[in-house]
């Protein structure tokens, strides 16, 4: 979806800089600036959201090296 997007802005900006005046293309450049911001804070909540649901879950339990212990090897 979001590389679509990207494509469609990419083509409007191109067709914008060759037939409309040049007031046109400030207008939209800064229209797209602010929808790509959209988009990119909507992607960074997305992953925040899901490496918080990561974390809480019990599914992924992290070992850390200090919980080990060298008492189950055998020599």
């Amino acid at each position: 979806m979001l590389i679509l997007v990207l494509k469609v802005f990419s083509a409007i900006n191109a067709l914008t800089s060759l037939f409309l005046h040049y007031a046109y293309q400030g207008m939209f450049q800064d229209f797209q600036i602010v929808i790509l911001a959209i988009l990119a804070t909507h992607m960074h909540l997305h992953l925040w959201h899901a490496d918080r649901q990561l974390h809480s879950s019990d599914a992924f339990m992290p070992i850390h090296l200090s919980d080990m212990s060298s008492g189950g090897r055998t020599a």
